[in-house]
C-alpha cells in the first residue's frame, strides 16, 4: 500500500512503510542516526532512488546499508531484510 506525499507541490507516491521511516527521521535530534529494517527493493534503482530523493529533498540521507546474515529470520519467514540508517 502507498501514501502519496505531497512535496514541493509534487505529489510522490511511496511505500507506506517508508513514509513511516521519513516521519521518524523528522523526529531525530541533529546529527543522529535512524536505523531500520526495510525491504531490499529500497536499494533499487527506481523506487529506491525515488525514496533517496524524497530524504534529500527533507535534509537526510541514507548514511549506511547492512546486509544481515543471509536466513536470519528464518523459520519465521524467509524474508531478507537491510539494514539502513538515516540521518542528517
Amino acid at each position: 500500500m502507498g501514501v502519496d506525499l505531497m512535496i514541493s507541490k509534487c505529489v510522490r507516491r511511496v511505500r507506506s512503510g517508508w513514509h513511516k521511516l521519513l516521519i521518524a527521521a523528522h523526529h531525530l535530534s541533529a546529527k543522529r542516526i535512524l536505523f531500520a529494517s526495510v525491504e531490499p527493493i529500497i536499494m533499487s534503482k527506481g523506487e529506491g532512488k525515488e525514496f533517496e530523493e524524497i530524504l534529500r529533498d527533507d535534509g537526510f540521507y541514507i548514511h549506511s546499508v547492512i546486509s544481515p546474515p543471509e536466513r536470519i529470520l528464518f523459520p519465521h519467514t524467509t524474508f531478507q531484510p537491510v539494514l539502513i540508517g538515516i540521518g542528517d
